[in-house]
C-alpha cells in the first residue's frame, strides 16, 4: 500500500500549489503528513529512491506515458473489443476466468463502451445484459450514490435492463479486498444482484489472467496486440513491484521498514500490531492525498468548461450556448438547427462531443440518423449512434483538439441548414 502512496505524491506534485521553497518530493510528503506521520514516509521513499536508482535500465512506454485510471478503462475495453472469426475471444475468455455466473454469458452483438455515461468507467451491452466496470485502479473514493445510479441509468436505457435478472456489477481495485462504499452501492442493491456482483483486482485477478490465459492464446498474427499486453502485463507488475528486477529492491525496502518499526526482538503478535497500526495511518494518508487530486481534479474540469463556454459565446453567440455542472463532470453546448428541428451539440469534461439527447420518445433519434445517413461528412466522424439516454452520436477527442473538431462539426452544420433553407 505504501508504494501507492509514493505514486498519489508523485501524481499530484504538478497540480498542487506547494510554497516554492519546497523542491523534492521528500520535502512534499514532509509538509503532507508531519501532523500524522512523522518521520516515516519521507525516509521510505529516500531509501525507495536510492533502491529504484540501482535498478537495471528498463523502459516501458506506459510507465513514461503515466497511465491513470482513464487509460486503464480504455486498454480493458481495447483488449475486450478483439475479435476472431467475429467472436470476442478477449472477452469470453475474461468472463470465463471469473466464473459463473459471468461466464454463462452468450457474448455476442454487443457494445463495449468507456467513460460514457456519467463516468461508468466500461459498460459492456449485449441485448439480453449489461455489464458495469467501475475501475478504482488508483483507489480513488466512490462518489455520491455512484454505483446505484449507474443501475437506475441502466433501467431506464430503452433496452430496460433490471437490476434483479440481468444487470452485473464488477468492481475494480488495485488490491484484493476493497469494497465499494454503503452510499455508493448500498446492500440492498447488492442483494438484488445476488452472484452478479463481484469485487475484483487487478493484482489477483487481471494480472494473472493477463499471463495465464490472454498472452498464451493471443492469435499470431496480432503481434501489436501480443506486444500491447505484454506491454500492459510488465506495467501492472511495475506498479505491484513484481517485476524481477525489482527482488533486491524489495528485500532492501522490506529490511528498512523492520528497522524503522522496530519490529527487531518483538514477538510475532507484536510485530502484527505495530504493522495494522501503521498500515491504518499509510491509508489514512492516502485518503487525504486522493481526496487533494480529486479537488484538484474537478477544479482542472469546471475551469475547461467555463474555457469551452466562453469560447462558444464568441464563435456561436446566436445558438443559446449552455453550460451544465453534472454531479463530477459536466457539458458545455449550443442549439443548432437540423432539418425541422434543432439539436443539442456538446462537449464534456471527458473531451468528447457529440449529438446530445433531449427526449426518450425515439421520434427525433429516427429522424437524426435518416439525416445523418445521407451525410457522408458525419460518417466519417460518428461511427454508428450510440443508443443511449445521453448521446446520439459521440466521439472521444483530447483535451487540445477537442473544441475545433466540434466547430467544425458545427460550422458542417450551419452551413448545411442554409443551404437547406436557400
Amino acid at each position: 500500500m505504501i508504494f501507492f502512496v509514493i505514486n498519489y505524491i508523485m501524481e499530484i506534485e504538478n497540480t498542487i500549489n506547494f510554497p516554492s521553497e519546497i523542491i523534492n518530493i521528500e520535502e512534499k510528503c514532509k509538509s503532507i503528513t508531519d501532523f500524522m506521520f512523522p518521520g516515516i514516509l519521507q525516509d521510505f521513499i529516500k531509501v525507495y529512491n536510492q533502491e529504484k536508482n540501482k535498478l537495471p535500465y528498463h523502459l516501458n512506454l506506459l510507465d513514461e506515458l503515466h497511465a491513470n485510471e482513464n487509460s486503464h478503462s480504455r486498454i480493458l475495453m481495447k483488449l475486450f473489443n478483439a475479435k476472431d472469426n467475429d467472436e470476442y475471444y478477449i472477452l469470453k475468455s475474461f468472463l470465463k476466468f471469473l466464473g459463473p455466473p459471468f461466464s454463462d454469458l452468450i457474448v455476442s452483438d454487443i457494445k463495449i463502451i468507456s467513460n460514457e455515461i456519467e463516468r461508468v468507467d466500461i459498460r459492456v451491452r449485449a441485448k439480453d445484459f449489461s455489464i458495469l466496470i467501475e475501475n478504482k485502479i488508483h483507489d480513488a473514493g466512490d462518489q455520491e450514490r455512484q454505483i446505484i445510479r449507474y443501475v437506475e441509468r441502466e433501467e431506464e436505457s430503452n433496452n430496460k435492463y433490471l437490476r434483479n435478472n440481468n444487470i452485473y456489477v464488477l468492481y475494480l481495485s488495485n488490491l484484493d479486498g476493497k469494497e465499494p462504499s454503503e452510499n455508493s452501492f448500498p446492500q440492498d442493491l447488492r442483494k438484488q444482484l445476488v452472484k452478479r456482483y463481484r469485487s475484483i483486482s487487478y493484482k489477483i485477478d487481471i494480472l494473472p489472467w493477463l499471463e495465464s490465459e490472454v498472452l498464451p492464446n493471443c492469435k499470431g498474427k496480432d503481434t501489436f496486440l501480443k506486444s500491447a499486453i505484454e506491454q500492459y502485463i510488465d506495467h501492472l507488475k511495475g506498479m505491484f513491484h513484481l517485476r524481477v528486477i525489482e527482488e533486491k529492491m524489495n528485500e532492501k525496502i522490506k529490511e528498512h521498514l523492520n528497522q524503522n518499526l522496530k519490529l527487531s526482538g518483538k514477538e510475532s503478535f507484536e510485530r502484527i500490531e505495530i504493522l495494522k497500526k501503521k498500515e491504518g495511518e499509510v491509508n489514512n494518508i492516502l485518503g487525504y492525498i486522493i481526496e487533494l487530486k480529486l479537488e484538484q481534479e474537478k477544479d482542472v474540469k469546471m475551469n475547461f468548461l467555463k474555457t469551452l463556454y466562453n469560447s462558444m459565446m464568441e464563435d456561436f453567440s446566436a445558438f443559446s450556448p449552455k453550460i451544465d455542472y453534472l454531479a463530477d463532470w459536466g457539458t458545455s453546448s449550443i442549439k443548432l438547427p437540423i432539418g425541422n428541428f434543432n439539436v443539442r451539440v456538446a462537449i464534456d469534461t471527458n473531451y468528447s462531443y457529440g449529438i446530445q439527447t433531449e427526449d426518450d420518445s425515439g421520434v427525433k433519434k429516427n429522424k437524426i440518423e435518416e439525416i445523418f445517413n445521407k451525410d457522408g461528412f458525419i460518417k466519417t466522424i460518428f461511427n454508428e449512434p450510440e443508443n443511449d439516454e445521453l448521446w446520439y452520436y459521440s466521439k472521444e477527442s483530447t483535451k487540445e483538439t477537442v473544441y475545433k473538431e466540434f466547430k467544425t462539426l458545427c460550422d458542417h452544420f450551419k452551413y448545411e441548414y442554409i443551404k437547406t433553407k436557400g
